[in-house]
């Protein structure tokens, strides 16, 4: 499956909990919501990490990555096509959010 159909293929439970892990990887300053990072964003992202509790947020994003896994995968779809289906939606840049061993990994 190419990533177009992953896209599509994906049901709308899954795209809601990749959009939540996306909102946590961005307060977590993981993911910069505007574009590619800047200078400029570094203060924002320190004053996210002063704010917020990071080692929560990171096991809720951990927690959220396993769950669209195997739900994706109970409903057929390949560790290769759940990695394609989570990196079409997630904006990470040049390197996509994660991949296929990563997947399996959510799986065992």
């Amino acid at each position: 499956m190419n990533q177009e159909q992953a896209r599509s293929r994906c049901p709308s439970w899954a795209d809601a909990l990749v959009q939540r892990i996306t909102e946590l990887e961005v307060q977590l300053g993981n993911l910069n919501p505007d574009g590619p990072w800047q200078v400029s964003n570094v203060a924002e992202v320190y004053k996210r990490l002063d704010s917020e509790d990071t080692a929560l947020t990171a096991e809720a994003v951990d927690a959220l990555f396993a769950r669209v896994c195997r739900g994706l995968s109970e409903e057929g779809f390949a560790a290769g096509d759940i990695a394609a289906a989570i990196n079409t939606r997630i904006p990470s840049g040049r390197v996509p959010y994660c991949n296929e061993s990563e997947v399996t990994e959510a799986l065992s």
